[in-house]
């Protein structure tokens, strides 16, 4: 079904309410109002838990990989402030980002600092403040080198140290695609690097620049056991989201069995918009029944990834 056949059926079934005729364009209704309700419910779909028993939904065209390389930052001193109460330090090129580096670690690589490694606390673009957890033993100078080691790779914007660019589409995908990571391969050494549960916090190694050999997932993170030292290539397998369709021509972006989810998805959505309870209510029941159904044609519980990630039902 396309997009334009969903919400001509999901009207027509709503009783054709004015506000929300599929061939009027407004900002509060119509077209643009249906289009949304298509793509939330793909999205909800997409990521649904049976309310009995907590067995996701997951669908293997949402399965995706990509490749990147993460690349340790350097740069030199502009100016220091080492007796402040949060010492600081501020990079000539400016590479801070608005806070994209925090938790990263910065090193200094000649002057009379050479190889204290601090915790970058917090950072401020464009002036490039690097706020740290402590003074440095001896203060560096202007000009002195520093490198600053990536610990994390963030999964929903573009940040420096990486060929990860969300807006430029030179990769295939949107990064705020991405539902939840699957595994981390190391694509230099040809291994998979283990994942540990979520709780790991990896402070013993927090100082401690070198190559990852585990991860773990905080909020919308990436965390490696190791802040990088060097450049490295990895392929990070993920699930997806599905992508927003843009036009009424599209077809949802999930296999067309699917589709008449979606539609009771929409009218669900449309009765608790007119409040409308005891329509709203079958109409789930009826959501929850068809998408049980689809559960037991989809289900993925022997699939390749079964212990990488949260999302993974076994």
């Amino acid at each position: 079904m396309t997009v334009a056949e969903i919400m001509d059926q999901v009207w027509t079934t709503l009783g054709e309410p004015t506000n929300l005729d599929p061939d009027t364009d407004v900002s509060y209704g119509g077209s643009p109002m249906l289009l949304y309700a298509v793509n939330e419910a793909a999205r909800q779909i997409a990521t649904w838990k049976d309310p009995s028993t907590g067995k996701p939904m997951h669908i293997r065209d949402l399965y995706s990989s990509t490749n990147f390389q993460v690349v340790p930052l350097t740069d030199t001193i502009a100016t220091v402030n080492n007796t402040a109460t949060a010492p600081y330090v501020t990079l000539t090129t400016n590479p801070t980002s608005n806070n994209l580096i925090d938790g990263w670690v910065l090193e200094m690589t000649s002057g009379d600092a050479d190889g204290e490694m601090k915790l970058i606390t917090s950072s401020a673009g464009p002036a490039g403040i690097c706020y740290i957890h402590a003074a440095f033993d001896t203060a560096p100078t202007a000009a002195d080198t520093v490198s600053i080691y990536p610990n994390y790779i963030p999964l929903d914007a573009n940040f420096p140290g990486t060929s990860l660019d969300p807006t430029s589409g030179t990769h295939g995908y949107d990064i705020g695609l991405i539902y939840e990571p699957l595994s981390v391969v190391d694509l230099e050494a040809l291994t998979e690097l283990t994942y540990i549960g979520n709780k790991e916090k990896f402070v013993a190694t927090l100082l401690s620049p070198g190559t990852p050999t585990e991860w773990t997932k905080y909020g919308n993170k990436i965390v490696f056991n190791y802040p990088l030292s060097a450049a490295r290539y990895y392929k990070i397998e993920y699930y997806r989201y599905p992508a927003a369709a843009t036009l009424t021509t599209q077809s949802p972006d999930i296999p067309e069995a699917f589709h008449w989810a979606i539609c009771l998805w929409c009218m669900w959505w449309g009765y608790k918009r007119t409040m409308e309870a005891a329509l709203a209510y079958s109409t789930k029941q009826d959501f929850v029944e068809e998408m049980r159904t689809l559960l037991t044609q989809y289900d993925i519980s022997s699939d390749r990834f079964n212990q990488g990630g949260s999302v993974i039902y076994d």
